[in-house]
């Protein structure tokens, strides 16, 4: 087993329970080393202990909850989005250094890349999905104008307006309908805007993506599931965030079969 680049032992609060460490502008490596050993490792800033440089092993990473389980059974949160720190990075080539690495690779996307999730689902879900989540991009800054062209490109380029915070607000239009607004700030430090399900938007593509959007919340509460889990999966899938959606298809496809 490798030895961790940085000691994070995990904060004590008055009532001498474990806290939760936040990791901001972090990144997911998979590492080999001489020895032939394989391994996943996160890195990036630690926000509890304030440093530029802090890296771990991975044992578990929970999508959902954007945590990390470490082999010692630590569990650390990461903030934001996937990002590049400049101290962060120089540290952990000085580690693979120390440790023989003999090959790194980023796998970052692989925990938010929506076509590498999309395997193994039947071709109709595939399409919906993937048709889903290209009507919201591509996004412009009507600031700046700077054009995101994809769910990546813009959750890793953006930042939340809040810390701690998803970026989401839910209301209902006129009819009572839910829409669901999503705000994040362009690297010119605009506010961005994007609505989903907003039905008071009457142009063609606020048509379209109602109706992509409905018809894949039938199909998948067609295979069992929830109207409201589905909705709320799909809602992230369409902000690139981690979700569930991908999974419950194939649970659902293999069950249909």
């Amino acid at each position: 087993m490798l030895i961790k680049a940085f000691s994070m032992i995990p904060a004590k609060s008055d009532a001498d329970s474990q806290t939760i460490h936040s990791l901001r502008r972090w990144r997911v490596m998979e590492i080999l080393t001489e020895k032939g050993t394989p391994s996943r490792h996160v890195y990036g800033h630690d926000i509890t202990n304030d440093t530029a440089r802090a890296s771990t092993s991975i044992k578990e990473f929970d999508r959902e909850a954007m945590t990390i389980t470490t082999h010692s059974g630590r569990l650390y949160k990461l903030l934001g989005a996937p990002g590049h720190s400049r101290a962060g990075a120089i540290v952990w080539k000085e580690w693979c250094h120390k440790h023989h690495v003999i090959s790194e690779t980023d796998v970052t996307d692989e925990y938010f890349s929506v076509d590498k999730l999309f395997s193994n689902v039947n071709e109709e879900i595939y399409t919906g999905l993937r048709e889903l989540v290209d009507s919201v991009f591509p996004l412009r800054c009507g600031n700046c104008g700077r054009e995101y062209r994809n769910s990546a490109e813009f959750l890793a380029a953006t930042q939340p307006v809040h810390a701690n915070s998803s970026g989401l607000q839910q209301s209902r239009d006129n009819e009572g309908h839910m829409v669901v607004d999503l705000f994040r700030n362009c690297v010119c430090g605009s506010t961005l805007l994007e609505s989903f399900g907003n039905r008071r938007d009457l142009g063609e593509d606020g048509v379209k993506r109602r109706m992509r959007f409905q018809d894949m919340v039938d199909k998948l509460v067609a295979m069992g599931y929830t109207e409201e889990i589905i909705r709320g999966e799909l809602l992230k899938l369409m902000r690139g965030q981690p979700n569930d959606v991908i999974n419950l298809a194939r649970l659902a496809n293999s069950e249909h079969r």
